[in-house]
């Protein structure tokens, strides 16, 4: 999905810039490729797929980077071709209107997209070169589970222990516990259930 949106858009900047005519031609004429509401649809469900259905891996990152490029250059080339379109002289009034009319809200569409995609590219907090706490793309880490535990761990209070709480088989969670013995273990350590 990626790879076609992104191929439209570096196509339609490829024309625009290096075409033959005037510019103001070239930016009335490719202005709908480059803010095409398709296009848009198209980085948004890639970055949805990628980071809500299965598990989030760290080479999709490159993939909502990528993405959040391409839109901000279609965002960018956008305006200056609907700014060139509307005041370069190569358009009468009528094809002013139709422009505002059409080109303007697919504009401002991608630029939507754009804000929605960049926040899972680039998570707010996060410094160059280094990892983030959570899993990335919005998601948090998850944890390795530790021998004897089912389930994952609540943070430890600060003071004392936890006043008594209805769990199973009575037991009240997070006592204070002798260094390296595991609470809830039901089996000697060392052996499976």
């Amino acid at each position: 999905m990626v790879a076609v949106a992104s191929a439209s858009v570096l196509v339609g900047i490829e024309r625009l810039l290096f075409g033959g005519s005037s510019f103001a031609v070239r930016a009335a004429g490719y202005l709908g490729q480059l803010t095409s509401p398709t296009t848009a649809a198209l980085f948004v469900g890639a970055v949805l797929l990628a980071t809500h259905l299965g598990p989030v891996i760290e080479r999709l990152k490159p993939m909502a980077l990528v993405a959040a490029g391409v839109l901000g250059l279609s965002v960018l080339f956008g305006a200056v071709s609907l700014l060139t379109a509307l005041f370069g002289g190569a358009t009468d009034l009528r094809e002013k209107v139709e422009i505002l009319l059409g080109h303007l809200p697919a504009l401002a569409l991608t630029a939507v997209a754009l804000l929605y995609v960049l926040p899972k590219a680039v998570p707010a907090g996060s410094r160059a070169g280094t990892l983030r706490a959570e899993g990335g793309f919005g998601r948090p880490a998850e944890r390795p589970r530790e021998q004897g535990y089912a389930y994952p761990q609540q943070p430890v209070p600060a003071q004392g222990p936890v006043p008594f709480q209805d769990h199973p088989q009575g037991q009240v969670p997070f006592q204070d516990h002798p260094q390296g013995q595991v609470p809830f273990q039901d089996h000697p350590q060392g052996q499976d259930p």
